[in-house]
């Protein structure tokens, strides 16, 4: 990459000029006088510097397909194999690619024929997992390279008129440009910074506008669309049909108790409260085990809110149990988290379920010989049957079964089986091979994620309640020796 595109690359666009510097070759001049004018480069423009990196490359790039694919070259004419070399298109599905540097991936996203539904899929796996390989600033650049269809060499207008080309070739790849634009920025735009939508603006309002009013339109209709929503808005859900609430009468808010609430309005709460925080987590948050490194509360925010909630759910389990000095009152709390996890496993709410169970089994509460000895039958086959489900062995056998079995309703998985599926996937691939992207590794990735993001589209018909919800906020979570010490005291050795 040429030190002129780095800088561009980097953020150097302080002016008008300067944004349409990254753009075309007229602006590159621009941008090349405003920054030899800053003292910043030598004034002579380096006529390799025409912003046409991805181009340049395209034609050498390597890309690696499976090893038991065939091409029938023959169909293709001379024209057709020299823009064929040269990256203006592909007869190759790109089911078939095994890895390929970013150049050629990009140039894949955009080509003069990909109508297919293979195409669409190879465009999602794309945005799901690039962050793993390229930073959204690279892409941008990318693809602004991409829209900007050069002539192509080896070629004249003897073998192919400027009219056919610019109708067959450069017209439908700069639409496919547009047409990605927009989906990365209606469907990724955790991705876009301040500096990113300016210098995606200027580039819809400039080039793009040069030649199609309604393309730059649609670009902008995209970013003003998502800059005017919320965070993590989502469309109301239908309340409509919802059942009703269940809550004991005469109770005011500020004295309801745990076992004031029936188990299954608290599986419901419990469930709109798991909910509030999966549905947010973005797949940027799930690239490279990223939930797990020092900075994760910068990049992995939503993922770290779950999995904090989650162990609150287990710390005010464990809590409730062990409290009591009687033990019918101990049982009587252990019960009710039992009947809470059934509830929350018929609701499909998997994740709260499992923390519930894990509760259960804290250490300070499973040496509750006599509490445990005071259950029923039926809780205790229910706390088993529970149990059985979230067992681990197996890949997570019985939770997996429980999502399938969840159909179309809304489901919320237990959030560390899926963060599992990642980390395996993660340390068992190569990010980068012989220097090229591991797309294997990627289409893996996109699948589990493409897997997360179809459960939070699924959406519970629930009614909010506010006192239960505060009611849980509020609720204590001793820690480990303070625990320990309340089960000692309970039922002392």
């Amino acid at each position: 990459m040429s030190r002129l595109t780095t800088l561009a690359n980097i953020g150097a666009l302080t002016s008008e000029e300067l944004r349409l510097g990254a753009l075309d070759k007229t602006g590159v001049v621009k941008l090349h006088a405003a920054l030899a004018k800053l003292g910043v480069i030598a004034g002579k423009q380096d006529s390799a510097d025409d912003g046409s990196a991805l181009w340049d490359s395209a034609a050498t790039e390597t890309v690696k397909y499976d090893p038991d694919m065939t091409i029938d070259e023959a169909e293709l004419g001379p024209v057709e194999q020299t823009l064929v070399d040269l990256g203006y298109y592909s007869p190759v599905s790109t089911r078939h690619i095994a890895a390929a540097s970013v150049n050629a991936l990009v140039a894949r996203i955009a080509q003069s024929d990909c109508d297919s539904f293979e195409e669409v899929t190879f465009q999602s796996t794309f945005l799901k997992t690039y962050r793993s390989w390229c930073t959204p600033a690279v892409l941008l650049t990318k693809l602004t390279q991409r829209y900007h269809v050069p002539w192509p060499r080896d070629i004249t207008t003897d073998d192919l008129s400027e009219a056919a080309f610019d109708r067959t070739v450069a017209r439908p790849i700069q639409l496919r440009v547009v047409s990605f634009l927009t989906q990365w920025v209606l469907g990724h735009f955790e991705d876009f910074d301040d500096a990113l939508v300016g210098k995606l603006t200027a580039f819809a309002d400039t080039v793009i506008a040069q030649d199609s009013i309604p393309l730059s339109n649609k670009v902008r209709t995209a970013i003003a669309r998502r800059l005017a929503r919320a965070p993590h808005e989502d469309a109301p859900v239908d309340l409509s049909g919802c059942p009703a609430v269940s809550l004991p009468p005469g109770i005011p808010p500020s004295r309801l108790t745990l076992a004031d609430i029936p188990p299954l309005e608290m599986a419901r709460q419990l469930t709109l409260m798991a909910e509030a925080l999966f549905i947010t987590i973005q797949p940027s948050e799930l690239h490279k085990c990223i939930w797990l490194e020092p900075d994760a509360a910068t990049h992995a925010p939503h993922v770290l809110a779950m999995q904090a909630f989650f162990n609150k759910v287990a710390g005010i389990v464990s809590a409730s149990v062990v409290t009591p000095e009687k033990t019918a009152a101990r049982a009587a709390a252990f019960s009710m988290w039992v009947h809470v996890a059934s509830e929350c496993r018929a609701l499909h709410n998997l994740d709260t379920a499992n923390a519930i169970i894990g509760g259960l089994g804290n250490s300070a509460v499973h040496r509750l010989k006599s509490t445990k000895s005071a259950l029923t039958r039926r809780v205790a086959d229910e706390l088993a049957e529970i149990r059985a489900i979230m067992d681990p062995t197996g890949s997570y056998a019985g939770l997996r079964a429980e999502i399938n079995a969840a159909g179309g309703n809304p489901c919320l998985p237990y959030l560390g089986m899926f963060l599992t599926d990642l980390t395996f996937a993660h340390e068992a691939n190569d990010d980068i091979i012989d220097g090229l992207v591991n797309w294997d590794k990627a289409q893996l990735i996109a699948g589990i994620i493409t897997r997360i993001q179809d459960l939070q589209a699924r959406r519970y018909a629930l009614v909010k309640v506010e006192a239960v919800e505060a009611l849980i906020g509020r609720s204590p979570v001793l820690e480990e020796a303070e625990l320990d010490k309340m089960s000692a005291r309970a039922e002392p050795r």
